[in-house]
């Protein structure tokens, strides 16, 4: 179960503690460990209100309930970095592998090759399919390398 706290009351390694008001406007910190029981590693974030904190801690206890839960850190990749490693676990035809690869190198990795997994959102992607058709790409080649 998610811990929510204010480390100004409950940590004396915290320079603001001890802290004597009810309502000191400190951060609030959500505790929670990841998929596994004991064994999973404990995770902490910090918001500014017990509110958020507190819905932080339900969202993060449900995808563990659910299944879905995925590590903060997962995504922290470049997209290039992913992409290099994505294309050479694929078994494909030699013109579909210079397709790809030539994609990649002229509109993709430009565009958005050093962004982060975890930064691109359905509107880069969008704004990707037209860098790719003002690059001379056709329509059906677009749709064919960008996810729906």
């Amino acid at each position: 179960m998610a811990t929510v706290f204010q480390k100004c009351k409950t940590d004396d390694k915290n320079k603001k503690y001890p802290c004597e008001k009810t309502r000191c406007g400190h951060p609030w910190t959500v505790r929670y460990r990841e998929p596994g029981g004991r064994s999973g590693r404990q995770r902490e974030r910090t918001f500014p209100t017990k509110r958020e904190a507190d819905d932080h801690g339900v969202e993060m206890e449900n995808a563990k309930r659910e299944g879905t839960y995925l590590d903060p850190k997962r995504g922290a990749v470049p997209l290039r970095m992913y992409a290099e490693a994505w294309f050479e676990r694929q078994h494909l035809a030699p013109n579909t592998e210079n397709t790809y690869e030539r994609a990649f190198r002229l509109h993709v990795f430009p565009f958005m090759g050093e962004r982060l997994l975890t930064s691109i959102r359905p509107d880069d992607i969008e704004r990707l399919g037209a860098h790719m058709t003002a690059g001379g790409l056709s329509a059906h080649s677009v749709q064919a390398y960008t996810p729906p």
